[in-house]
């Protein structure tokens, strides 16, 4: 698994303000993080390696969404049932991993 904390200087190089564990895809807590730093949907990009969690969540909140392929090797017990999830959407939808996603 890899950390958030070891997320943070690759963002902080790239001059991104990044959250984390904000308890996806709860369009309540993403609305509220809106509002405190006073973003709008249309200037902010969710990323993430889940398509239940993270791009649900920011194609809920009409966000721009990329989707990366996941940096651990070791996921979580939670992150393992979203994952068979994502392999029977992404086969819905022929996505194949390594591509290019929008």
């Amino acid at each position: 698994r890899t950390s958030s904390a070891s997320r943070k200087p690759s963002c902080k190089k790239a001059r991104f303000k990044w959250i984390y564990a904000v308890l996806k895809p709860s369009v309540r807590i993403g609305l509220l993080i809106k509002k405190r730093y006073k973003i709008s949907s249309k200037n902010t990009c969710i990323i993430g390696d889940q398509i239940i969690t993270d791009i649900l969540m920011g194609n809920r909140l009409k966000m721009h969404t990329i989707l990366v392929d996941p940096i651990s090797e070791k996921d979580l017990r939670i992150t393992r049932l979203n994952r068979w999830l994502e392999k029977y959407v992404m086969k819905k939808y022929k996505i194949k991993k390594g591509d290019y996603y929008d």
